[in-house]
């Protein structure tokens, strides 16, 4: 039973709630807001007017256009909702200064725009673990301090840093998901790829630990959010029920597939160079690398959590491991062309 009661998803009129989703348009968005409207929100899409609405086209929305790195577009982006989920950032970018713009100083922009607006009075800040970075011996927990290892999680605790200082102006939570794949990933997908044409990756200690989280998992865990009424300023981690290991990942994903791979065995020290090669090339390019030193060293770390807060206090219930999911996400990828 849920330590925070359930909470009425319409208006005093007796209207749906009005959610504005940022980033609406992308991999996580476009299921979030599917999830909201089969939870009987109203939903409004907040994109850039430069978007690509692909994964919005069969869905019933409003749309709203802005850029949180132009804070005088966000009061039109804003005006119509009671509560904003706040989905866009960056994951990757050619320069820090980039990337804090978006992921921290134009959140705080956004979340600033909504307590002056008077009529937003929720603000959901879809984070990451990234932000307070890799597990120990012991699953991580939201009490631990946080010690992100990469210059995203960096932008992400500061994020969450400038957001926390409204917690007592606005009702504010933050998710924070775990690697997040499924159907329209493209991250995880290159490790699908790798065992398509099959190839195992083994890569550094394969004994190690990765939790993930299904998307669908993920947007039904913020949707009951939402329906919750949790205190301001409080923080989850979204993952799957537990952790598997890299090498159970890569033969799950073999499988999915029906695939025979050949294992391949990566050092850790040689993946951290192939990181460093990478990121050294694409600076002479205008390419973003997929692979830097920092996320080398990301992925040879361990990820494992403990999501007993999440479930206690809004009935989190991931329904997805990763062996489902991956199959799941095999045959979209089939279906799609991509595989």
């Amino acid at each position: 039973m849920a330590k925070y009661p359930a909470i009425e998803t319409v208006s005093a009129n007796g209207s749906p709630l009005r959610v504005l989703v940022t980033g609406a348009n992308g991999f996580i968005g476009s299921q979030l807001c599917q999830s909201l409207l089969d939870s009987g929100f109203s939903v409004i899409a907040g994109v850039r007017k430069s978007a690509n609405l692909d994964y919005l086209k069969e869905l019933s929305l409003e749309y709203s256009y802005g850029d949180v790195t132009q804070p005088e577009t966000l009061p039109d982006l804003i005006k119509n909702a009671d509560i904003v989920i706040h989905n866009a950032g960056l994951v990757k970018a050619k320069t820090k200064e980039r990337l804090f713009a978006v992921n921290a100083y134009g959140s705080e922009a956004l979340i600033k725009a909504c307590v002056e607006s008077n009529s937003v009075k929720r603000f959901i800040f879809v984070s990451s673990l990234a932000a307070f970075g890799p597990s120990g011996a012991e699953p991580r927990k939201e009490e631990d301090s946080p010690q992100p290892v990469t210059t995203y999680g960096r932008s992400k605790l500061e994020a969450e840093r400038l957001l926390s200082a409204y917690a007592d102006k606005i009702n504010l939570q933050f998710a924070r998901p775990v690697g997040v794949y499924g159907p329209g990933d493209r991250e995880v997908f290159t490790f699908f790829q790798s065992v398509a044409r099959g190839t195992r990756p083994a890569i550094g200690n394969t004994a190690r630990k990765i939790q993930m989280i299904y998307v669908e998992d993920l947007v039904a865990g913020i949707t009951k959010m939402l329906q919750h009424d949790l205190p301001t300023g409080a923080g989850y981690f979204l993952a799957e029920e537990s952790a598997s290991t890299f090498a159970e990942m890569t033969q799950q994903m073999a499988v999915a597939l029906e695939k025979r791979t050949i294992k391949m065995p990566i050092p850790g020290w040689l993946f951290r160079i192939l990181g460093a090669l990478s990121e050294g090339f694409c600076k002479l390019t205008p390419f973003t690398p997929m692979l830097t030193l920092e996320k080398a060293g990301e992925i040879l770390s361990t990820w494992e959590i403990s999501i007993e807060r999440a479930k206690r206090d809004f009935d989190f219930a991931p329904k997805t491991n990763f062996a489902e999911g991956a199959q799941k996400t095999v045959n979209w990828y089939r279906e799609h062309g991509w595989l």
